[in-house]
């Protein structure tokens, strides 16, 4: 990969700006406006980034150099930022952020961006906002977003799948980084030249107020990219759990889908055998319910073992014996009348006992709501309740902990911390499984076409690294595979999207 990549090293943007824009070492990305830079905007420059480096879509930047913050290879524009001061959820902000960017590196064309003012001219064809607030949004002051400027004059708005977009983390951080399909240009109708083919592509970020208006903005950014290439289907294998390992699948079955639409569920089962399932938003029925399903399109060679209480969709299912490590009537910590979303048991593998919790924090937000500290109330019980039960007779004899579900973290990181402090063997914290998408630099568990919401990974599992290490750890994206891959597997190209959240796999093995 030869890439020319721009700096945009923070966006440093912030609320509260007045009339200031940053100024750039280099000429070729300097804005023509030129106001003293305020303290929140930093001075940034241009370089070259040339080499085999590969951008992982994880939340972690630490694959980028120092100063270079938007790159692209034959399938993907990336891009990298931050806001200063607070940190903020960039799909639940007061104040919106824009990304204009001239697909085709030719002012004439898109929207005219008059300001910021950029020497030479920029010509909006990708028009994003984060957390609009805009009558053509499809959720105003939530989500994202997404405007084509065609090269015929007219605008329209798109969802973001027309774009494969999708940033991390999901939860308000210091830095963001996300992508552009580089496809989705010429399937748009833009011009060839720059991201649809090869060519420049420029850019630059603004931070809005609440009347659309530019308040403040980051210096310009240009890219030139190489020769697009169509992305193929991948052909993976799902890796094999080790013979003495343990595998536990973590899924959120959205509304009890395996019952309306069993399919697809029974398929991706039968490809993955898992020790143990942690359920969430199985609604409809009990365990027996659950347990019949299982027996019926699964396997009926085994004796499946179920818990399910009467919190709203949570359970944990296996082919092995499963045994009641805490009380499924717990009330929720900020809401008395409801059972806590949060199911902890043992499971007799051939391998050994292993203790899991199942769990399905609250949903929605933004960072410092109301439902980002019932979020924070629920992961602090829920480590208390297992510090306890970890403690106590059932538990006694396992040799590994894993906690996973839907965790729901679309307002800030803290909960993930605090749902497993000392609950690892040795008073640590559980460790968080970098669970990538196979056959992609990404992680994502949740995807929705028709959202405002982009893909996020919502889904996490925790264990306990002290006592066991991950093997494998992945998501399962059938839409990602090719034709060999699908046959080989004997499933459906869509069979992952029969659910919003996608199956997320963690292969423990003792440590060594």
């Amino acid at each position: 990969m030869t890439v020319a990549a721009a700096l945009l090293l923070s966006c440093a943007l912030a609320a509260g700006c007045s009339e200031s824009g940053g100024t750039s070492a280099t000429p070729a990305s300097t804005a023509a406006e030129a106001a003293p830079a305020a303290e929140a905007l930093e001075v940034v420059g241009l370089r070259q980034w040339s080499g085999s480096q590969s951008i992982t879509l994880d939340g972690d930047i630490g694959e980028w150099p120092d100063d270079v913050a938007v790159v692209a290879d034959e399938h993907w524009l990336y891009f990298r930022m931050k806001l200063e001061g607070d940190t903020r959820t960039l799909q639940s902000m007061e104040t919106p952020v824009a990304m204009w960017i001239d697909a085709d590196g030719d002012p004439s064309t898109g929207r005219a961006i008059e300001k910021p003012r950029v020497e030479g001219g920029l010509g909006a064809d990708i028009e994003i906002v984060f957390s609009p607030r805009d009558p053509d949004a499809p959720r105003t002051g939530q989500g994202l977003m997404f405007r084509v400027h065609g090269p015929d004059g007219q605008s329209r708005v798109v969802p973001h799948d027309a774009l494969g977009f999708s940033f991390t983390p999901s939860h308000a951080a210091e830095w963001y980084e996300g992508r552009i399909a580089r496809h989705a240009a010429e399937e748009l109708g833009l011009a060839a030249p720059g991201l649809a083919s090869r060519g420049r592509v420029a850019g630059v970020v603004a931070m809005l107020d609440r009347a659309g208006e530019v308040a403040a903005w980051a210096d310009p950014f240009e890219v030139d990219a190489p020769s697009a290439q169509p992305r193929a289907g991948v052909d993976v294998r799902v890796p094999e759990r080790p013979a003495s390992g343990v595998r536990v699948l973590s899924w959120n079955v959205e509304h009890t889908s395996p019952a309306k639409n069993p399919e697809p569920f029974a398929r991706l089962l039968a490809v993955l055998r898992p020790d143990a399932i942690l359920l969430q938003e199985w609604t409809e029925g009990d365990a027996n319910d659950i347990k019949a399903w299982l027996t019926a399109h699964v396997s009926d060679e085994v004796a499946w073992d179920v818990i399910k209480g009467p919190a709203w969709g949570v359970a944990i299912a296996a082919p092995h014996p499963l045994t009641p490590i805490t009380d499924p009537t717990t009330p929720n910590p900020m809401r008395p009348d409801r059972a806590l979303r949060f199911l902890g048991a043992v499971v007799e593998t051939p391998n050994g006992p292993v203790a899991l919790g199942s769990t399905h924090l609250k949903c929605c937000g933004s960072k410092d709501s109301s439902e980002d500290r019932q979020r924070m109330a629920e992961a602090e019980l829920i480590a208390r309740m297992m510090d306890e039960a970890l403690g106590a007779e059932p538990a006694s004899g396992v040799w590994a902990t894993v906690l996973g579900g839907d965790l729901n973290l679309v307002g800030s990181r803290p909960p993930l911390d605090a749902i497993s402090v000392g609950l690892d063997g040795d008073g640590s914290a559980l460790a968080v499984a970098d669970a990538m998408v196979l056959g992609d630099a990404a992680m994502h568990t949740w995807y929705d076409a028709g959202n405002a919401f982009t893909p996020g990974r919502l889904d996490f599992m925790l264990y306990s690294d002290s006592t066991a290490r991950a093997a494998n750890a992945f998501v399962l994206d059938t839409t990602l595979l090719g034709e060999a891959a699908l046959a080989r597997l004997g499933v459906d190209a869509d069979d992952s999207r029969a659910s919003d959240h996608m199956p997320l796999v963690l292969d423990i093995v003792p440590a060594r």
